[in-house]
């Protein structure tokens, strides 16, 4: 099981963080790092088995990072990992020479490509805690922020979790301020990046760290037993400004101006600058332990100081505030042979390596952070790629006996994930209402979610069996961030609270209320709820069905939400959302816009629209979706659509099709003969052979047809066609009559209607729905005619629809 365990890394220095792996069994399929010295360190410990994975190069250079991920496509079928460090110091705070950095920060958008070229399941970025905020240039030349970036390349295609922490309360041994950045590709189900991300835990003291290891009071002393737990030497004019300095003092504590950092200038004494605060401070053995720093090899440096000898840490206490194992080599020699060699020759061996392993120390990642990340993901694969909760969550609605009655489907943990990373809520506090929980598929991802929060969360279900077990979930979960817990067995259509809420998240019951009722004139319980959680709540995420784009039932609420919520995010499921069901859905993200918001912000609102049918992130104008010229939403619109558009005359039809009319009315004779979906083609109509009776026409369609030339068209097809209707023809249910409300040249339509060009334009007008498609009062307003001749929008070299094509944006 082990050898499918796989992973690659750019910018990996000595391997550090890389390490992990290595101890958590994962292969090194490929390691790339620029300086030679440094790769050697990862030889040494026999990161890769197959030699030729070491790579040596600069990483700027795409063509060598293509080599790389063609290379890894022979070494294993499904990459495992990703891990990316790319070069910090234009981002870190503690780098106070920066120059023009972007070139150097933009190396991060080689690590996204490679990251796109591989398609690990899983991949980690770590770096500094600007990393996010930090510019760099795109690969289309744009300037913009690293989180930006990620997004844009990788949102479509993972699940992505990014957070500033001081691992030191995630596996470090030390104090370090850094940005994770977790990714689980979206085709893996029930695992999120919360799985993988390492567990908080009350970080450990500089005295339980290195408390154990030897004092080394003379400079130069080297440990008998370890040859990395020395004492560094300096100038010994320095020795006496922090000789007598108690923890937690600095040199520029010192009374005396003797004893306080200085230089000598022309016979003068000049103090130094104390540009750091913890320059020459001694640590304290009772606090965690200080960042690890590249120049952690000087005084005056930051936070350096040994808290009793006068000296910094050694290379082995700063290897332990790393978490970096006692049996990682930097060299070919093992500790037991250096430990044996005589004195000059260790002073020799320090002498020649000291520098590079305390600079290597100082950027490296800490190895048992990663560790943790690695050993999280191999424990899922132990569990077949299904996680603790998910289990625990399907096991219970599966068993669900009213599970139909209540129309209660598992909502899978990536889908929750999917959808709350969606929602930019950020307070200390919030109060949230989980307004269909279930067994409480979307408690933990929430209590996650928003760890930086304290949390007030109510959960309402009207299955008090549900409930309990939600109840069940949450005491195992025991989450920290939790004030208030409260479940609700009741109806939530029917729920008065005493306030509002901050956000009302979940997935709601897909079946019909049996009634229409409300402002909207709404009969679907999950259009109920979504109504009516606007008016309880500032912000609205639920998983909804994609039918809610186009259906006109639901018109007034879309026009609604349009003019009076900002659409912060929509994102496409395609069929994935739900393993028991098909079923297309989108999860939605509103928040209630205030009075005060001018139009002009309005226009200018900015929507995330994400896709799993193409892994496809972008942000757009509000209005490129909500756009009130068009009678539904549009998810995928481009300049194509808009150029075709512009040459028809939308809306040019009134649609009319016969539910009523199945097999059992139909017969070999009758008053009129029946055309079928299969029968029509641009090349006229070919009658089914069925036949109904006059009884079973409706007495309306003759009337909206007489001395019309009237179209037939599938109702339900991939493949948009027509012919006009013969007389005193009528159509089954498979099929639409397309009624003119205009005069209109008829053959010129039914040209369009057949061509490469309207098959990509409808399929966009229809969100690329592959189950929706019934023609109707919205769907068929893009049926346009040519308003004189139609002049192809697409790309030279655009295939012609096949099965293959179904999805293919233009």
């Amino acid at each position: 099981m082990t050898h499918d365990l796989t992973y690659a890394s750019l910018f990996s220095a000595a391997g550090l963080g890389c390490y992990g792996f290595k101890m958590a069994e994962y292969e090194c399929v490929a390691t790339a790092e620029l300086l030679p010295r440094r790769l050697e360190v990862q030889k040494a410990n026999d990161k890769c088995s197959d030699p030729n994975a070491y790579y040596l190069g600069n990483l700027s250079d795409r063509d060598f990072l293509s080599k790389i991920a063609a290379d890894v496509a022979t070494r294993t079928k499904d990459l495992t990992f990703v891990i990316a460090t790319p070069p910090c110091q234009g981002m870190s705070v503690a780098n106070h020479k920066k120059g023009d950095e972007l070139n150097r920060n933009s190396l991060v958008v080689n690590s996204l490509l490679f990251i796109e070229e591989t398609r690990p399941r899983f991949f980690v970025l770590e770096n500094v805690r600007a990393f996010l905020t930090s510019t760099c240039s795109d690969t289309d030349s744009t300037l913009r922020p690293i989180g930006e970036a990620i997004d844009l390349h990788l949102g479509g295609s993972y699940n992505i979790l990014k957070r500033v922490v001081n691992l030191k309360n995630y596996g470090a041994p030390s104090s370090r301020t850094r940005t994770l950045v977790v990714g689980v590709r979206n085709d893996i189900h029930d695992v999120t990046p919360t799985d993988l991300f390492p567990e908080y835990r009350e970080a450990t003291t500089l005295r339980a760290l290195i408390g154990d290891l030897p004092r080394l009071t003379e400079m130069g002393e080297i440990d008998d037993s370890d040859i990395y737990h020395s004492f560094r030497p300096y100038n010994e004019r320095m020795r006496p400004w922090i000789h007598d300095l108690v923890p937690g003092q600095s040199a520029f504590d010192n009374t005396d101006p003797s004893l306080r950092p200085h230089r000598i200038i022309d016979g003068k004494c000049v103090e130094n600058k104390n540009g750091n605060g913890d320059k020459y401070k001694r640590n304290e053995w009772d606090k965690v332990a200080p960042c690890v720093h590249t120049r952690n090899d000087i005084l005056a440096s930051q936070a350096t100081v040994h808290p009793e000898d006068d000296r910094v840490f050694s290379v082995r206490e700063l290897s332990r505030m790393m978490g970096v194992p006692d049996q990682f080599k930097w060299t070919d020699f093992d500790l037991e042979t250096l430990n044996n060699l005589p004195l000059p020759e260790k002073q020799q061996y320090i002498k020649q390596n000291d520098t590079n392993i305390r600079q290597c120390l100082g950027e490296g990642v800490p190895t048992s952070v990663i560790q943790e990340i690695a050993l999280n993901a191999k424990k899922l694969f132990q569990q077949e790629l299904v996680s603790d909760t998910a289990r625990y969550v399907y096991e219970n609605e599966a068993a669900n006996p009213r599970k139909k009655e209540l129309s209660a489907f598992y909502t899978r943990q990536d889908t929750v994930f999917s959808l709350l990373s969606l929602i930019p809520l950020k307070k200390k506090k919030l109060r949230i209402l989980e307004p269909s929980v279930g067994c409480g598929a979307f408690l933990p991802e929430i209590f996650a979610r928003f760890h930086n929060s304290q949390l007030d969360c109510d959960v309402i279900d009207i299955d008090p069996d549900a409930l309990d077990k939600a109840g069940s979930l949450v005491s195992q979960i025991q989450p920290k961030n939790v004030s208030n817990f409260k479940t609700l067995n009741l109806d939530f259509l029917e729920y008065q609270p005493s306030k509002k809420y901050d956000l009302i998240v979940g997935n709601p019951p897909f079946g019909s209320s049996g009634k229409i009722s409300g402002e909207f004139r709404l009969k679907d319980l999950f259009a109920k709820f979504l109504a009516r959680s606007l008016d309880l709540s500032e912000y609205v995420a639920l998983v909804i069905p994609k039918t809610f784009l186009n259906g006109s039932e639901y018109a007034p609420l879309r026009k609604h939400l349009a003019n009076e919520c900002d659409l912060i995010a929509v994102e496409d499921y395609g069929e994935t959302a739900f393993a028991d069901i098909k079923i297309e859905t989108i999860g939605i993200v509103l928040r209630k816009r205030r009075q005060s918001t001018s139009k002009h912000s309005t226009e200018l609102q900015q929507t995330i629209v994400r896709s799993q049918l193409f892994n496809s992130y972008e942000t757009v104008e509000q209005n490129r979706v909500t756009d009130p010229k068009f009678p539904s939403w549009l998810l995928y619109r481009t300049k194509f659509f808009d150029a075709t558009a512009a040459q028809l005359t939308l809306g040019a039809f009134k649609a009319f099709r016969d539910r009523s009319l199945t097999k059992s009315k139909l017969g070999p004779e009758g008053d009129f003969p029946i055309l079928k979906a299969r029968g029509i083609s641009s090349n006229g109509a070919n009658l089914s052979g069925d036949y109904c009776n006059k009884e079973s026409v409706s007495k309306s369609f003759w009337r909206s047809t007489k001395d019309k030339r009237c179209l037939a068209v599938p109702n339900l097809s991939y493949y948009p066609r027509a012919c006009v209707l013969p007389a005193n023809v009528y159509v089954d249910g498979s099929a639409a009559v397309l009624i003119p409300t205009t005069e209109l040249d008829v053959e010129k339509a039914i040209q369009l209607f057949s061509s490469t060009d309207f098959f990509y334009f409808y399929r966009i007008a229809r969100n690329f729905s592959v189950r929706s498609l019934n023609i109707d009062a919205i769907s068929s307003f893009y049926w346009g005619v040519p308003k004189k001749k139609f002049i192809s929008q697409l790309p030279l070299g655009t295939p012609e629809p096949s099965s293959k094509q179904l999805f293919v944006r233009i």
